[in-house]
């Protein structure tokens, strides 16, 4: 980040931050975001996102480095926090799937 600006200035609003090209600094950034969000804060990281080798790690800020370790992941990943990925399961989106049936409101009157 630049100089002037502090991961804990940027989270300070405590809004769902995603950080590009972060992987290498995820024990930095739980230790840091985990007084300002709470170590129980949902955390991804996402690596190679839309790859055939696409690997994501779910976690809270407490224990994400611990279930990212395995993976070796450094390079090409995402690492999002915050309460919006509380509740989300494991399945992706089902909106481009051919079984998806988009339903239209008819529009106000």
């Amino acid at each position: 980040m630049p100089e002037a600006e502090t991961l804990q200035a940027v989270a300070a609003a405590r809004g769902t931050l995603v950080l590009h090209l972060a992987a290498k600094q995820l024990a930095r950034i739980a230790d840091e975001l985990a007084p300002l969000y709470g170590a129980d804060c949902p955390v991804a990281l996402v690596a190679r996102a839309t790859w055939p080798d696409e690997a994501i790690v779910r976690g809270t800020l407490a224990d994400i480095v611990e279930k990212a370790a395995p993976l070796g992941i450094e390079r090409t990943a995402l690492v999002i926090v915050g309460r919006a990925l509380d509740g989300l399961g494991e399945t992706s989106s089902a909106l481009y799937a051919p079984e998806h049936v988009r339903r239209l409101k008819p529009a106000a009157k």
